[in-house]
This record gives structure tokens, sequence and C-alpha cells, in this order.
């Protein structure tokens, strides 16, 4: 209260305070690839990374021309076209790969000699001749053109670095990304034509650009509907100008001192981050709505303004404080996992709430200090039908004091048994609308050609010694049984390497050899000597100089994360049982680190459940300082989420990134009305006759905010339902419901439970 004497000084320095650090968030940026889902110093992220300093990296963009005269001089034409376009207009690139120059390894006589497979002047008998080579030769077929020869790929890799304002070399950012995707597409619409079939943009890398550009709109969609949606709660509960702006002003310095300090720990904004702003304000306005209802109540009774913000906060002052603290719990669970976008909100979200409540305790009163305010008169006549129809809720409940409960742990134990059925899910592709073009051309173009993820396979000899011919033909066995059935349900299309080349090449030197590897270490050295002559430097993207480790590249289907548990315990399993005593191999790329982040997440969702379950029962007991009061509290907060969790498994809807969340989200929120429930009926208590008359006068001074806080809680979360993301919608829809659920509970329970509790302490 000592800080209030000067509230313009408050008032200005939180101000100053908050502009300084708005000049931060300049730093702001996006990241939804891949490996941003694990965490900075997660082994397997950081193992990625060093996969990519080595052969560049994994991820590529695909443009799929589809042609049914594709082996034909105008067919050819016009790939050539389209690659030539790509390479001179599309930025960030370090190389391009189709059937126009590809490598093709020929021999005349002695001399053997590496050239594009199609370029300069077309030939229709040359363009038939290579054609049946093309669609016999594992390296092009279901990579750069499909079996039924009329649709063709071509490969666009990424530059690993790009420069920045000052010219200095950084990793490819997610903007960069961005620009190279416009012009991919500017290219394919210029080609794109009704004389053509139309051409198709996709690779993991579009998901990933797509996936920012919607968390970028709904990040500032969600910003506005939620500044919209608290002002029109704020007025409709207060009906006060007052009530509306100045708690407003304090949300979004909430939000702004929140981003500012993301920016200055160099977080980036991830899908996660869409619902950050709009969260935070939906959930601080909690406190100014409990605040400002006991200081309308006490001016308007004639109290002055100090004195007013006085009562008020030691009315609700100690329970806003538990409220604060059980919420940032149930957030701060999050920031211990491992999967960085669920971490990041976790820690940002929990410290705005803390930064909240310093706003509404300093300066939320300040300004309503500053601020010109009238007093009203209350409507006697309302409060009176108000109480008396809770009273005659309490006297429902009385009569059924026994029964409330006992139906309520039924249908907790059902919902257990449901929600323990709930499968999990991480597929970024399907949090897009069916329709959407990202996903549809990935659907075409898997389809069409081989899989749109990869799994990156390193592998090297235990000793650390050059890779001989030994193990070269034992791992061309193991490739080769890889392709002939699905591993684990999932189909390898394709499995590059530096096999294939080697393969090309012994099969124009020894014809009659066929396509297989050389007999033996000499020719196979020879042959490698002349592979290194090959213009765009193949060989460095699939082994090292030494030969002591080489690179495959299984091109599998996208699909979700889950479904690539299995593939990779198997490869693993399968290559050490047959090798392990001699080779070692090492699993990375795309599929791998998502499905790490998917595995990371189950783990991380059931030690967050678990951390803000025990923390919070022991807030509660804390609170309420009676031990068999807060483990019967736990019903009414326990109650909700798993009714939405057996939901959830009635309609099929999985667990995952957005899901995951609304059980501990949930917790730390709809505990806060019990807290302020239990609170006001401890305060009551002592001046009443009976707990009815207590219970009946809580609900009176209380039930109007609960009501209030839920209805903007719910209201807050509702407002996802206008992102073009479909899990975030679900999550919206869900966290809604649990928070209504939670109102509902806390009013037919919290009565019933310490009704009973009376009648045992009598």
């Amino acid at each position: 209260m000592a800080l209030l004497r000067y509230p313009l000084v408050c008032v200005l320095l939180l101000a100053a305070v908050t502009v300084t650090l708005l000049w931060q968030t300049r730093h702001l940026h996006f990241d939804n690839s891949a490996e941003s889902f694990l965490r900075p110093d997660h082994p397997e992220r950081l193992a990625y990374l060093a996969f990519e300093d080595r052969y560049g990296l994994s991820a590529y963009f695909v443009v799929l021309l589809r042609d049914p005269e594709l082996f034909t001089v105008s067919g050819l034409t016009r790939l050539q076209a389209v690659h030539a376009a790509i390479e001179a207009q599309v930025p960030h690139v370090s190389s391009i790969e189709s059937l126009s120059n590809t490598r093709f390894i020929t021999s005349e006589g002695d001399d053997i000699w590496i050239e594009p497979l199609f370029s300069g002047e077309l030939d229709q008998a040359v363009i038939d001749e290579r054609k049946a080579s093309v669609l016999t030769t594992p390296y092009y077929l279901n990579r750069l053109v499909n079996p039924a020869a009329d649709a063709a790929a071509i490969i666009v890799r990424l530059q690993q670095f790009a420069s920045d304002a000052r010219q200095q070399p950084v990793r490819l950012q997610m903007y960069h990304l961005q620009e190279t995707l416009t012009a991919l597409e500017a290219v394919v619409n210029r080609f794109a034509d009704d004389r053509w079939p139309a051409l198709l943009v996709g690779g993991s890398p579009t998901i990933s650009v797509e996936l920012t550009s919607a968390t970028r709109e709904d990040m500032l969609l969600f910003s506005l509907l939620g500044v919209l949606m608290v002002a029109i709660m704020l007025y409709l509960v207060f009906r006060r100008w007052s009530a509306v702006f100045l708690p407003l002003l304090c949300l979004l310095a909430v939000v702004a001192i929140v981003l500012s300090c993301m920016a200055i720990g160099r977080y980036p904004l991830q899908v996660s981050s869409a619902i950050l702003p709009s969260f935070l304000m939906a959930v601080c306005v909690a406190d100014a709505i409990h605040f400002l209802r006991a200081f309308y109540a006490a001016y308007d009774q004639g109290a002055g303004r100090y004195e007013a913000i006085r009562q008020s906060l030691a009315h609700v002052g100690t329970a806003m404080f538990f409220t604060t603290l059980t919420t940032s719990v149930g957030l701060l669970s999050f920031a211990f996992s491992d999967v960085a976008p669920v971490a990041s909100f976790g820690l940002f979200a929990s410290f705005g709430v803390w930064v909240a409540l310093l706003l509404m305790l300093v300066a939320l009163p300040a300004l309503l200090l500053l601020f010109p305010l009238a007093r009203r008169q209350q409507n006697a006549l309302r409060s009176a039908r108000y109480q008396v129809l809770l009273a005659r809720l309490i006297d429902a409940i009385a009569r059924h004091a026994k029964a409330v409960p006992a139906v309520a742990l039924i249908v907790l134990a059902g919902g257990l048994w449901f929600a323990s059925q709930l499968s999990f899910s991480h597929n970024p592709l399907l949090w897009f609308d069916r329709q959407h073009p990202v996903r549809e051309a990935n659907r075409v173009i898997e389809s069409t050609m081989a899989g749109a993820m990869q799994v990156e396979m390193l592998i090297s000899r235990q000793d650390g010694q050059p890779l001989q011919h030994q193990q070269l033909q034992q791992i061309d066995q193991w490739l080769q049984l890889l392709r002939q059935a699905p591993v684990a349900g999932v189909p390898i299309h394709s499995a590059v390497s530096v096999l294939d080349m080697l393969k090309e090449a012994n099969r124009i030197l020894q014809p009659e050899a066929g396509y297989r590897l050389a007999d033996n270490q000499p020719l196979l050295a020879q042959q490698l000597l002349l592979l290194r002559f090959d213009p765009a430097n193949s060989l460095d993207q699939l082994i090292d100089q030494e030969m002591r480790e080489m690179r495959v590249t299984l091109s599998i289907p996208w699909m979700d994360s889950v479904a690539y548990t299995g593939l990779l315990q198997q490869l693993e399993q399968g290559f050490n049982d047959r090798y392990g005593h001699s080779l070692q191999l090492e699993l990375t790329g795309m599929a791998t680190v998502a499905n790490r982040a998917f595995t990371e997440m189950i783990r991380s969702m059931m030690e967050s459940y678990l951390l803000a379950g025990v923390v919070i029962l022991l807030l509660m007991l804390l609170l309420v300082r009676r031990f068999l009061l807060g483990l019967a509290l736990v019903l009414p907060n326990l109650l909700p989420i798993v009714m939405v969790l057996a939901l959830m498994q009635l309609l099929s809807i999985p667990l995952d990134l957005f899901t995951m969340l609304i059980g501990s989200i949930a917790i730390g929120l709809i505990v806060d009305d019990s807290i302020h429930f239990v609170y006001s009926f401890r305060q009551i208590r002592p001046h009443c006759a009976d707990v009815r008359d207590a219970l009946v006068r809580t609900l009176v001074s209380t039930g109007s905010a609960l009501l209030a806080t839920t209805l903007v809680l719910c209201f807050g979360f509702l407002i996802y339902c206008f992102s073009s993301l479909q899990n975030l919608m679900v999550f919206g829809l869900l966290t809604a419901l649990c928070i209504a659920l939670a109102l509902v509970a806390d009013v037919l329970l919290i009565p019933a439970i310490l009704l009973g509790l009376e009648k045992r302490d009598h």
C-alpha cells in the first residue's frame, strides 16, 4: 500500500519499463522446423545439426511435374525450362536435381564418364534408350520419376547458411524458407497453364513454412479477438468504462513484457506462441474481475478510493496470490519438458501470470486512484432475488449432500477408464484442413513418388577404420531386405546411398555383372576414384573423404510420428543383430527427430500432470489447513479434466501437442474458482449461524465473479475456434468445456463437501 501513496510515479515507472522492454521485440522470430520441437541442448537435435554440418540439410522442397508425355522431346524440354527457372530465380538453393541434370554414367570402349542424364539438344532415340535404364535403376525410380513414367520430381535442396543484415553467415531461418517457397510458387504458377498439367510444390519444408504462416496469422487474430472479448466481458460485468480500459491497459502491458522477455532470451515464436497473448489476457483478467468486484462494492458504499483499495486487497489479495500460484504451477510444469514449444509456453505463460499479479496489485490500483470514478447504487431488489435463488440451490444440494459426491465419484471412475484408452498423435500435416493446399500437394506427391519423410542412417565401422568391400556388401544386402517388405508396417520406397553410384559404375564397366557391387576391393577402389570426377560432387553428400562413414537416406511416407517408433526400433535392432559386432548405426533425419519429439511429449505430459497435481494438492492443503477438506476438494478439480479426456476417447480425438496441454492448463485454472470459493467461505463462516447461511452468502459475494471469470476463460479459449489449424480449434473447444464443467462442479460439489464435513464434525 505504501507504493500507492505515489500513484502517478508507479504508473510512469511501469510505463517506462514496458516501453523500454518493447524495443527488444525486434529480435522476435518464428521457427516451426522439425528440429525446433526439441530443446536446443537435446541430444537428438544436436545429432541432427551435426549431421547437417557434415552432409547438408536433409529436408528439401519437391516440385512435381505431371506429364503423360514426359519422355518426349517436348516433355523433357518443359522439365528443363522449369529446372532452369528454379535455378535462376529461387534463393537459398544449394543444389537442384531432376531428370534434366541428374548423373548418368556411360562408357564407350575403355572410357567411362559421368554426364547429365538429359541435357543439351534432345534426341528422341537417346531419350528412349535412356528411359529404359532410368525405369530399372533404383536411384532414379520413386525419387526423380514414378514407375508409370508420367511424373517427374525436381528436388530443391537448401543451403545450410544464409547471410544476415551484416552479411554474417547464419543458419537458414524460417523467413529464408518462406522466401524460397514464395519464389518456387512463382515459378510453378508461371509454368502451370492450360496447356500443361498442374505443377505442385511439396516436401517437409512446406509444412514448416505454412505452419509458421498460420501461427503468425492466428497470433494476430487471437490477440485482437482477445482484446475485444475481454473488453466486452468487463463491460457486461461492471457496466463502467473504467472497468474496461484500466484492466486492458494492464493486460496489454503484461503481453508486451512477456513477449519482450522472449525476445531477450532469444526464444523463437512457435506454434504454441499463437495462443500466448490471448491466453494471458483471458487468464489474467480473472484477478482484475475479483479485485474490481470488491473495490466497486466498497467504493459504491461510500469508502474512499484508497480505503476501498485497502479493503479489496484485504478481501481478495490472499486468494489472488494463491490462484496465481496454482495457475503458475500448472503452467510451469511444462517448462521442464524436452519439447521446446511446450517448455517455452509453460515458462512464459507462468511468468506472465506473475507479471499480471504485480500489475493488478500495483498498476491497476494506481490507475484507479488517478482515473475519474463515479459511485453507483446497487439494485437491492435484484440482489434479494439473486440471494433467494442461491438459497434454493444450497437447500437442494443439502438434501442430496451424500448423493452428489457419490455420483461424482462414479463418473470419475468411469471417466478414468475411458481416459486410459486414449491414443497419442503427432502429425502436423493433419493440423491443416483437408482442402489446404500444403496438405493436398504433399498427398499427391507422396502418392506419385517416394515418401516425403526421410530417415538418415550413418553407418561406420566399430573400430573407426575405412569401410571395405566386405562391409559394403553386407550393407547392400541389408538395404535390399528393407526394400522387399514394409518394416513395422512402414514401406521404404527408396534407399539412396553411395552403393547406387558404385552399382551403376560397375554395370557400365562390367555389363555382364549387372546392377551390383564389384567383386573385389581393388576394382571397387578404382570405381570410387572414377566417381570422384563427378562434376556435381555427389559423393561428398553420401560418404566422407576417408570412407569411414557412409550415409543412407530412406524415403518413407509422411505418417503420424507414433508410426515411426516401431520402424526406428526395428531398423536399429535388425542392424545390430546382424552387424553390431563390426558396424555401428546412427539414426537421425526428419522422421527420427519428429518421433523423438513425440516420445518426449508423452513423457513430459505424464510428468507435468503428476507435478501439477501434487503441488496444487499441497497448496490446497496449505490454504484450507484441513487435510480431509483439502483432499476432498481434489474431486471437483479433477472431475472436469477426466470427463473431457473421456469425451476425447469417445470422439476418437487423440492426445497431441495441444490437447496434451489441457490437463495441466485446466488444473491450474479451475482450481482458482475453488480457492476463491473456499477462501470467501472461511471469511464468512464465523459471522453466520450455520453452514447453509455461510454458503448462500459465499455464493452471493463470489458467485457473480466466479461466473464472470468462467465466461471470460471460456470465451477466451473459444477464440481458438477461428484458427486455421484443426488441432488448435479442438484444443479451444475442449478447454472451454473443461472450464465450464469446473464451475458446475464447484457450485454443486464444494457445498456438498462442506455440508458433509460439517455434519461429520458434529
